[in-house]
């Protein structure tokens, strides 16, 4: 008897026998049963591309887009470190400035005692007592002795750090305008992306019948759309802007920024780090303190993406607070639902978050996020595109588009999630 191996199968050749049994019949005779469909290991979606394609986009009529941000004005400063201040010191040195103007209140949140901003100073023309001192202000502005009420200049954390609060002005009656102060938006930019999936057969190939995936070019057109919208989700999540230009050839490659570099742009200032927080270890105190820093900015109503890792420790400790909602009219997915006091989470698992991403997640504001599209031109198949005397086809599909992040405090990242 012929035997053959055929992916771990043992396939028997014809051989004589009687009575005759299903060995004893040439492989290629008999009536196997094959499944028509072709199973793949891969999820069934791309999460958040398929939330951004439901939520927001825009046409750019260029290849390079820009937008403006402008964050809530300062009020806000610390006292230098080194500062010593005793009752009668009238020179202070804050580590800034530049939103404090003359006739301003300022309030030593941990002391409690008002200040009267008197002048600003030249740290490098100060002859006053204090080295690098950059404000005069009146000390216990706030106290009334004769009532014996309000808070009395008294010595300050001489390491410095404490928390400065700016009140507003007191201006004095039949006052002039005090001096003004104004803050520029931040620009913003990005470049849209080229993305091309071609797929091919020849035309014999493609007229030769299927037992399984009986149309080759619809089997490989759901395959490629697949990876294309995969590439496309990477690229927009973890990608870094870049302009290319061959000098020898005059070609240009782009690349769009995704969310994560937007987001880490200001010193990572948009990053929980689990594991130097507490070790790792995601206790529901410490969700509840991302949760707070997460929602601080924005909206309060946003998406976790993450990974599976990550939402089964989340399910862990928080089973009884996490619900299942339908948002099929708005995102068109069904998913799981985390109620805090600063507002409300859902969250979603992605495939793409593994290996080293498996221990993320990323607090998403969808209102400040837009897929920007070259010249109004969506995701498109292009079919058809071999040279003319191609005995064959070729499709393709193909996709202009870039990540547009506003706010980008409004987005926040976990990272470093162990159990």
């Amino acid at each position: 008897m012929d035997t053959y191996n055929y992916d771990e199968q043992t396939i028997w050749g014809p051989s004589p026998g009687a009575p005759v049994k299903t060995t004893h019949i040439d492989y290629d005779r008999r009536e196997i049963e094959i499944d028509d469909l072709i199973a793949y290991y891969w999820p069934q979606a791309n999460p958040f591309l398929s939330i951004l394609l439901q939520a927001q986009k825009e046409t750019s009529p260029s290849v390079q887009y820009m937008w403006y941000d402008k964050d809530r004005p300062d009020w806000w400063t610390e006292l230098a470190a080194g500062e010593d201040l005793d009752t009668d010191n009238q020179e202070i040195e804050l580590e800034k400035i530049d939103f404090i103007n003359p006739k301003d209140v300022l309030l030593n949140t941990a002391t409690g005692e008002i200040m009267y901003v008197i002048e600003k100073l030249d740290p490098a023309d100060n002859l006053g007592t204090t080295d690098d001192a950059n404000l005069k202000v009146e000390r216990g502005y706030g106290r009334d002795d004769t009532a014996e009420t309000g808070t009395e200049a008294t010595v300050a954390d001489e390491t410095g750090g404490d928390n400065i609060l700016k009140l507003g002005n007191a201006m004095e009656e039949n006052s002039l305008s005090p001096k003004s102060w104004a803050e520029q938006p931040v620009k913003r930019f990005n470049y849209i992306q080229t993305f091309r999936t071609p797929f091919d057969a020849s035309a014999d190939n493609q007229a030769e019948p299927k037992t399984a995936g009986t149309d080759e070019r619809a089997r490989l057109r759901k395959e490629k759309l697949f990876e294309h919208r995969t590439d496309i989700e990477r690229q927009i999540l973890f990608g870094e802007r870049n302009e290319t230009v061959d000098t020898s050839t005059n070609k240009v490659v782009r690349m769009t920024g995704g969310l994560l570099q937007f987001i880490k742009m200001n010193n990572n200032s948009g990053v929980y780090d689990l594991g130097s927080e507490n070790n790792g270890i995601l206790t529901e105190a410490e969700w509840r303190n991302f949760c707070s820093e997460a929602l601080k900015y924005g909206s309060n109503d946003k998406l976790f993406l993450t990974s599976r890792h990550v939402a089964q420790v989340l399910d862990g400790h928080a089973a009884g607070r996490i619900e299942t909602r339908s948002k099929e009219d708005e995102y068109g997915l069904t998913l799981n639902k985390y109620i805090t006091t600063h507002g409300t989470v859902d969250i979603a698992t992605t495939e793409l978050f593994e290996n080293v991403y498996a221990k993320h997640g990323i607090m998403i504001d969808m209102k400040n996020l837009k897929l920007k599209y070259f010249d109004g031109q969506d995701s498109v198949l292009k079919q058809d595109i071999q040279e003319n005397d191609r005995d064959g086809w070729r499709d393709e599909y193909m996709s202009k588009l870039g990540l547009k992040v506003t706010l980008s405090k409004s987005h926040y990242v976990l990272e470093g999630v162990e159990k």
